[in-house]
């Protein structure tokens, strides 16, 4: 089967307790940023950021354990989303295509646990 961003993040979500949230969304990155880099992806860079390939790799490995797959273009927009930003602050995303820190700890704040791309 597939899974769409929504039951993603549906899946994802309750695993982040309020008050440990900071704390498991540094975690998550963590893992996230620079993953298909450290899987060997050729022409897959770490930039300290979570990129397109990031999620990609990470879906694949999820596919890879569950049998559920992650559409290309719910990928993207995860990215999309979390990258769009508003311009109000610098956290809000650059529009670069991926997604640091700042901006992930500001899109899990503004929109709640069940959000972001973590």
């Amino acid at each position: 089967g597939e899974l769409d961003f929504e039951e993603f993040c549906q899946l994802i979500g309750p695993q982040l307790n309020e008050k440990e949230r900071p704390d498991e969304v540094d975690r998550g990155y963590d893992l996230l940023a620079g993953r298909a880099a450290r899987a060997g992806v050729k022409g897959a860079v770490n930039t300290g950021q979570i990129s397109f390939e990031d999620l990609k790799q990470i879906a694949k490995e999820f596919h890879e354990f569950t049998g559920e797959e992650i559409k290309e273009a719910d990928l993207r927009e995860m990215i999309k989303e979390a990258d769009q930003g508003d311009g109000e602050t610098e956290e809000d995303g650059s529009g670069d295509g991926e997604v640091s820190l700042e901006v992930e700890h500001a899109f899990v704040g503004a929109e709640g646990a069940d959000a972001g791309l973590l």
